[in-house]
Formats: C-alpha cells, sequence, structure tokens
C-alpha cells in the first residue's frame, strides 16, 4: 500500500512511489528565474515569475539614499517601507540611484563646496553597494519591483544645489571633472567614464536579482538623445556578457528621446504625470499610448505635487482607477506626511483587479455612456469617478450575465442583477461617490465575492 501524503493543503491522498513523483510535478511546476519582463499575452503589461504582473506602487525620495540638502541624515527604513507595501498589495517603488554621488568615496585632500572632503570618482563607497544589493533583495522578498533611476536630472535645474552638492561640479571632486549642470546630459561629457563605470557597477552588484529594472533619468533640464541612447547602449552592452537582462525605461519630458519614436527601451516612464493632472487627462494620454503601434508598459506617476492632503489622495485614487482602466500602470509619490488612505484604497484596487481577467481585457470606452470601460467577450469594469448611472452595451459573448459594484474607498461588493438578455442596460451605483462596476459570465475564483454585501438589483433594461 502506499504512503499517506499532505500536498500543499490538498487533501490526503494514497498514493504509490511513481504516483508521488507525479503528483509531485503536477503541483510543483517549475518556474524559471528570469528577471521582470513584458507580458507574451499583452505587451502593454509585465511578466514575473511566470504570470502577468499589472504595476501599482508608491514611492519617496529617500529609499536607497537622502539628498545632501535635507534636515534628515539618518538612513530610509526601506525595510519598514517595502512591509507597509507588501501588506497593502503594492508591489512596485521607485528608487533613486544617483542624487549627487553618495556612490564614491569622500577621500579628499580638499574640501568640497559642502564642506566635505572631496569626493575620488575613482573609488566606489563599498557601504552604498552593499546598501543597494540588500535593499533589492529585502524587497524581492516582500515581493517589490524596483523601478531604478540611474540619474537625477531635476538637480540639473538647480544651479545652487548642483554646484554646492553634485560630484562631478568644479571643486567637489580630485579627479579634476569640472562637469556644469547643462553640459550633464551631453554625450560624450567630462564626466561620461565615470557615469559608466557607475551604471556597470550597479549591474554587477544586482544583476543576479529579477525584480528590477532600470530607468534611465529623472526629470532633466537637458538631457539630450545622444545621451539616452549612450546610456541605454551602455546597459545592453553590459548586460548582454551577463547570467540576465533586465528592462530599460524612459520618461520623455524634458529630454527629446520619445520612446515610442526609438523602440530601444521597453517600458514608457511617465507618460502622464503630476498630482493634479484630472483623472480625464490621465485616463486619455493613457489611452493614446495603448492605441500606439509601439505597445508597451505605460505609466502614471504622480511626482510633481504633494499626494498628502486628503482632497489630494482622494484625487489620486481616481486617477489611478483612471490610469488601469487605460491599461496602464501607476506609480505613486508622496514626499512629506504619510498617506494611509491612498495606500487603502490602492490595496482595494488591486484586490479588485486580481478577480478580473485584465491581461486580455482591452480599454473601450465605446461600451459606455459616462465613465471608463474595460471589457473582453462575457467581462465589463466600468469606472465611474463621479459615481451615478451609466449605461452598457452588453452586445458580446454569452447571453446570461451577472453584475456586481464594487465601492473602491471601503473594498466592498454589493450585488447587481442576473442579465438575461443581450443590449444596452442602464446601471445605479448604490452608494455615493466614485464607483465601479464588473459585469461577468461566471463568479471569479476570488474569496471576497463569496463574502460580498447583498444588496438590492440596481440595473434597468432600456
Amino acid at each position: 500500500m502506499g504512503r499517506m501524503v499532505l500536498l500543499r493543503g490538498v487533501k490526503k491522498v494514497f498514493i504509490g512511489a511513481v504516483g508521488l513523483a507525479t503528483v509531485l510535478v503536477l503541483f510543483s511546476p517549475a518556474v524559471s528565474a528570469e528577471p521582470i519582463g513584458i507580458s507574451p499575452d499583452n505587451p502593454h503589461f509585465f511578466q514575473y515569475k511566470g504570470k502577468p504582473f499589472r504595476m501599482v506602487g508608491t514611492y519617496t525620495h529617500p529609499i536607497l539614499v537622502r539628498v545632501p540638502w535635507g534636515k534628515v541624515t539618518t538612513p530610509f527604513d526601506y525595510e519598514g517601507f517595502f512591509d507597509t507595501l507588501a501588506e497593502n498589495r503594492i508591489n512596485a517603488a521607485r528608487v533613486w540611484l544617483f542624487w549627487n554621488g553618495k556612490c564614491y568615496e569622500r577621500t579628499g585632500p580638499g574640501l568640497a563646496r559642502d564642506g566635505q572632503p572631496k569626493y575620488d570618482l575613482n573609488r566606489f563607497n563599498p557601504d552604498y553597494f552593499r546598501r543597494l544589493e540588500a535593499m533589492t533583495r529585502y524587497a524581492e522578498k516582500k515581493g517589490i519591483i524596483l523601478e531604478l533611476i540611474l540619474f537625477d536630472g531635476w538637480i540639473t535645474k538647480k544651479e545652487d544645489l548642483y554646484s554646492k552638492y553634485h560630484a562631478y561640479a568644479e571643486g567637489n571632486n580630485v579627479n579634476g571633472v569640472c562637469l556644469t549642470r547643462q553640459q550633464f546630459g551631453i554625450y560624450p561629457n567630462a564626466a561620461s567614464r565615470y557615469q559608466d563605470a557607475f551604471i556597470r557597477r550597479v549591474v554587477d552588484t544586482i544583476n543576479a536579482r529579477d525584480n528590477w529594472f532600470f530607468e534611465t533619468k529623472n526629470e532633466g533640464g537637458m538631457f539630450r538623445e545622444d545621451w539616452v541612447r549612450h546610456l541605454i547602449g551602455v546597459v545592453r552592452e553590459y548586460e548582454a556578457g551577463k547570467a540576465k537582462h533586465h528592462l530599460m525605461a524612459h520618461e520623455p519630458h524634458w529630454g527629446g528621446y520619445d520612446p515610442f519614436t526609438h523602440k530601444d527601451v521597453d517600458v514608457y516612464s511617465r507618460i502622464v504625470w503630476y498630482t493634479t493632472t484630472p483623472h480625464r487627462e490621465v485616463h486619455e494620454k493613457l489611452l493614446a499610448a495603448y492605441g500606439n503601434a509601439c505597445a508597451m508598459p505605460c505609466f502614471y506617476d504622480s511626482d510633481g505635487g504633494s499626494s498628502t492632503a486628503p482632497q489630494r489622495q482622494d484625487q489620486l485614487r481616481k486617477n489611478a482607477w483612471a490610469a488601469v482602466i487605460a491599461g496602464g500602470h501607476v506609480q505613486i509619490i508622496y514626499s512629506q506626511g504619510d498617506i494611509p488612505a491612498l495606500r487603502t484604497s490602492l490595496r482595494h484596487l488591486m484586490t479588485f483587479m486580481d478577480a478580473v481577467d485584465w491581461v486580455r481585457m482591452k480599454p473601450r470606452d465605446d461600451l459606455v455612456d459616462r465613465g471608463y470601460c474595460l471589457a473582453r467577450p462575457d467581462e465589463y469594469v466600468v469606472y465611474l469617478p463621479d459615481g451615478g448611472s451609466v449605461q452598457v452595451s452588453l452586445t458580446e459573448g454569452r447571453k446570461s450575465l451577472r453584475a456586481r459594484w464594487f465601492n473602491p474607498r471601503t473594498g466592498e461588493y454589493t450585488t447587481g442583477p442576473e442579465i438575461k438578455r443581450r443590449s444596452k442596460m442602464s446601471f445605479k451605483a448604490p452608494f455615493p461617490g466614485d464607483a465601479v462596476l464588473h459585469v461577468f459570465f461566471h463568479a471569479p475564483s476570488f474569496p471576497a465575492f463569496a463574502g460580498m454585501t447583498e444588496g438590492r438589483d440596481k440595473g434597468t433594461l432600456s
């Protein structure tokens, strides 16, 4: 008689030695360890650990290194930060690698303009790279994808900060490099070999990790296309000789390099941004990107304004839903205070999307008279930023459907009507404020569905 075994909560079964091997193969499929990539099923999304992956993240400036002009000097608690993200099902963060040059040792002789020993651009700071590796490893443990910004361009717009703090500025290093902020984004420049060496050292440090991809730069006043192309080329060429190859992202603001025109990047970072951007603009810009022939993951990023005020968190919740229904991804920044309400909203967003076959759905605003719609045959998701009523054209797929409402602020479901025949149908949200309508053929395999709150049917056939 065979032995009794218990496999991952599966009911006890009696199997022999051959049966055990068979079951282990069936229940433990091998997933190749590859870096986050582009989904083969839909190029607008990522793939991670063999599954489609939609990115919804939050971030703050000092995750890896603090800005040199800030009052706080103690290292940022990235472990606590990533723990909080994981608890709220937030799966990404954007991280600055290079604010001013903390990757280099400060050996002197002589003092830089900030009163500290000058940088030696030939000597990397081992503490910086140990922290980089540990941060990336911990994020991977928590299921967090890191969008790693190679260079910061915001500081190149601030003459006082750049000249005082930047390692490449005149008088701040022992190597004789005198790179003005206007020259930073030009290739070649006086610091090109040091920039290239930094990129290679970062790759050496974290190439083995799967949970990251590069972003060329953050903002920038005078970054030229030749400089961006060079950075991409350095990464591609160097990783060609490594075990793993990672994605490259670029955001074109303040730099004349358009990922849709030059197809040597994989991700369009920050196609639309700023905290106060209206949800309609967020949705429409991502829709335009979704329809572009150069299909790739595209982001809404709230960088450019405070997100801690209650009214801003309310707006950002709407922007996040508007982005996701347009087939986009989300990054939300906060630089002061905390955003617990927004994190909760993002958790509700992620929980809802886990119950939806989003990788096979497409933006279909043409099916609704208001709001934003994501659809496939037999499934529709409609987001109403202002709540109220919506008319949906249910013209594709099977005849019998069910409907339910989702409250994006509380995470609660309310049942809707069973739909016996196909036509245009009007629905009214059973609660005030923004609302999500989910129409589907069968109940998705999602635990919360069984426990959703019951409510009166709110649909009426037109």
